[in-house]
């Protein structure tokens, strides 16, 4: 790619509040330029010059990477869709691990509209009302129950499908479907969560997730 076609992609990106098409291997493309540049600078006539231009192809490489990060994480936060046509290999791969780390923390746009999820209430005013309720119910009950057991569990929703497995405890588990919510051996359900394939749910939250279906 030519110098005055990276500074015209740098240029219309900056100006523009949305995401704009570049060609998927474009990263890579200036890095296989910079990295020839750097190899016939030390032979060039005028090192200086080349310097200069290597320095200035950095620079927009790097800002307009970092423009269009900041654009595609607040769409992403926002709940946003992304046309693919739009992005390079990296920025698709950024996406989906972006998406997963996002559900990972439990912090997924639970009302499915436009609003960054960063903006979001921490509790809902409805949830927030029955709060006091959800103390005099059943569900303490049923959460202890679970507790008893031997060797400790812990809550986790399943962010995929996974297939059955025998726990610690020789119990078998599964298989699970996505958004699947359970209680299962700790060791074994911290090794779904250091998969990404699970997410902790602490009990607070459960139990207003519980009261909410009743």
């Amino acid at each position: 790619m030519e110098y005055k076609e990276l500074y015209r992609l740098w240029k219309q990106e900056w100006e523009s509040p949305s995401l704009l098409e570049i060609p998927s291997d474009l990263y890579i493309s200036l890095d296989g330029k910079l990295s020839k540049l750097y190899s016939d600078s030390t032979s060039n006539e005028w090192p200086e010059i080349a310097e200069l231009v290597i320095q200035r192809i950095e620079f927009l490489r790097k800002d307009l990477a970092r423009i269009r990060l900041r654009k595609i994480t607040d769409l992403v936060l926002s709940n946003n869709p992304i046309s693919e046509n739009l992005l390079t290999w990296g920025e698709k791969r950024l996406i989906t691990n972006l998406k997963r780390s996002i559900e990972a923390l439990g912090l997924e746009n639970p009302y499915h509209d436009s609003e960054n999820i960063l903006d979001l209430e921490k509790i809902s005013p409805n949830i927030e009302l029955s709060i006091d309720s959800i103390e005099h119910s059943t569900i303490n009950e049923d959460i202890e129950e679970n507790f008893i057991d031997s060797p400790p569990k812990i809550m986790i929703r399943f962010l995929e499908d996974v297939e059955s497995f025998v726990g610690l405890d020789n119990n078998v588990y599964g298989p699970f479907k996505k958004t699947d919510v359970t209680f299962l051996p700790q060791e074994n359900a911290k090794a779904l969560i250091a998969k990404l394939v699970a997410r902790l749910v602490e009990i607070d939250k459960a139990k207003l997730n519980l009261s909410e279906q009743k």
